[in-house]
């Protein structure tokens, strides 16, 4: 038993010294996160935000759950080899802040060190949050005793396009030390950006400075291959380590894995099992949504017919794009206040109905009467240009690129008319415009 112990005991003093250098440091943040080389600073935007970058927590909207597991070194399985795990619990208080509360273990029977954290994160501006961990340490080494502190970081998120982010991460910015001969902690920061070029695919860079050690370099991609199916791939430089990873992604639960690759330490397996009765809304350079509607409601596609918002009930309205109870319930009182709606511009007249919404919903709502005959007519499309989602543009062979475009101009304009319309859109080849032209036609 002595030796066995002395043994885990050398093998855990060489990784604290050669690799990093005390208790505490940096650990593995879970399997999404470790498969892409550790990056993700201005990527994470869900209940692994705690363990890379807090802020990420303004975009998590239901409760969550999250729990990795790893082990140093599978070869001393029998010998009680020296293990990680996480755990994590997260919340939104919708209007007010989101919160996280997580318990890390790592070391064996002998050598233990535990962390409970509290993670409260708040929108300071639409897509720019700020988070905070208030960590709690423990070091517990048999025959030597257990010591104790406290540690604080700091995390920023902005969403600055579609296409970019930028955060940064302060570990242990309150510099705390631990036992008796006052032991500090690790400190290190972070910067990163998260690049989008098409739909699917996340590009990730951090820039990462421990104290008293060399610059660490870390890159790594996510690319959804399929609906449900995430692929990443990651490298760091300070030390030397490739990764690879997959997630599956279900309606509630994802499974995450991660292969990490160190030149002296050997190989890593690392998984991670993510819960949420609902969906993060991943931030999204828009217009920010009306204050008073703070009911989340999902967008559907809408496939009845017209909705005669002159006659419609509280549950048939609440069937248009952005419309909850709330503001279905502000549709009837205006219209039995104000007299019925003499157009379907007129909607705008209700609270919480701005442009951006009613661009979504025009094409679907009538006042009946002459109005149904003067409203917008769209032309019939046999590919129809204001449903088709991203995979319906690549199935058809037409770029990303494009199909993003054609999106974002109907998002912006909210009802695509002709085929015509997009032909001036930035990337729009005559060939490619032809496509599409026989497409919508069928031809």
């Amino acid at each position: 038993m002595r030796t066995k112990q002395l043994v885990i005991l050398l093998i855990l003093f060489i990784c604290l010294t050669q690799i990093h250098s005390g208790a505490f440091e940096e650990r593995e943040p879970g399997a999404r996160i470790a498969s892409m080389g550790g990056s993700g600073v201005a990527f994470t935007e869900d209940i692994y935000a705690p363990l890379i970058n807090p802020a990420g927590l303004i975009s998590v909207s239901d409760l969550s759950a999250l729990f990795s597991y790893y082990s140093l070194y599978p070869s001393l399985e029998e010998m009680d080899s020296i293990r990680y795990f996480n755990i994590s619990v997260g919340e939104s208080i919708p209007g007010l802040f989101s919160m996280a509360l997580s318990y890390n273990y790592f070391g064996y029977e002998y050598y233990k060190e535990s962390v409970f954290t509290v993670s409260p994160a708040f929108e300071l501006y639409y897509q720019i949050g700020l988070g905070f961990n208030l960590k709690f340490y423990n070091l517990s080494i048999q025959d030597m005793g257990d010591a104790s502190s406290i540690g604080i970081d700091m995390g920023v998120l902005a969403k600055i396009s579609r296409e970019l982010s930028i955060g940064g991460f302060m570990y242990n910015i309150n510099s705390p030390t631990i036992g008796s001969q006052n032991e500090e902690i690790s400190q290190y920061g972070t910067l990163g950006i998260e690049f989008v070029p098409t739909s699917g695919l996340s590009l990730n860079f951090d820039i990462q400075k421990v104290v008293d050690r060399k610059l660490n370099l870390r890159a790594g991609q996510e690319f959804r291959l399929l609906r449900y199916v995430f692929v990443r791939s990651g490298i760091q430089t300070n030390p030397t380590k490739y990764a690879l990873g997959l997630g599956l992604s279900f309606q509630h639960m994802t499974f995450d894995y991660a292969l990490s690759i160190h030149n002296t330490l050997g190989n890593q397996h690392i998984i991670s099992l993510k819960f949420s009765l609902g969906k993060e809304k991943k931030l999204i350079f828009a217009e920010k949504p009306p204050k008073e509607e703070t009911t989340a409601v999902p967008e559907v596609e809408y496939l009845g017919p017209r909705i005669n918002i002159n006659t419609a009930g509280l549950e048939e309205l609440q069937q248009l794009p952005r419309v909850g109870p709330k503001t279905a319930a502000k549709i009837i009182e205006h219209r039995n206040t104000q007299g019925p709606f003499k157009k379907i511009d007129d909607i705008q007249n209700v609270k919480g109905i701005g442009p951006k919404t009613f661009a979504k919903m025009r094409h679907i709502i009538t006042v009946g009467g002459e109005e149904e005959g003067q409203e917008e007519k769209i032309a019939p499309m046999a590919f129809d240009l204001n449903k088709a989602q991203m995979k319906d543009f690549i199935d058809k062979g037409i770029s990303p690129i494009i199909g993003l475009r054609i999106i974002q101009y109907r998002e912006k304009k909210g009802v695509i008319k002709s085929v015509e319309e997009i032909k001036g859109l930035e990337g729009m080849t005559p060939e490619i415009y032809q496509k599409l032209k026989d497409l919508v036609e069928g031809k």
